[in-house]
């Protein structure tokens, strides 16, 4: 048998700005909301979908030098809701999928900020 291989066409988009506000010299609170939109395609079928998250974060920050410093990220929680369409190649609906969730859990990320003039 010989089956030819079938092509499929994927494509992702997804921003995630982060924003935060300073408390204090050291300590600073923010959210990260992301977006994303997804696609593929085949001969047969056609999905398209995106997604939407929010999620909170704490950082702590830690001088190094004049010009230098260390953050600590603490993120604990966030919220999410994703829908897909699939559609066959008639263009009828044969699938519709939708979720929400909640996440948590402690995620720690430690960098560096280094300030230029």
């Amino acid at each position: 048998m010989n089956n030819p291989a079938i092509e499929t066409k994927n494509s992702q988009f997804g921003i995630s700005p982060m924003a935060g506000y300073f408390l204090t010299d050291r300590w600073a609170l923010g959210v990260a909301p992301n977006i994303s939109f997804h696609k593929q395609e085949s001969p047969n079928e056609k999905t398209k979908g995106n997604g939407y998250s929010f999620a909170p974060f704490a950082r702590y920050y830690q001088s190094v030098g004049e010009k230098l410093s260390v953050f600590g990220e603490v993120n604990g929680i966030s919220y999410s809701t994703s829908t897909s369409d699939k559609n066959t190649s008639d263009g009828s609906l044969f699938q519709n999928y939708s979720s929400r969730s909640v996440n948590l859990g402690l995620y720690t990320t430690w960098d560096c900020l280094f300030y230029y003039p």
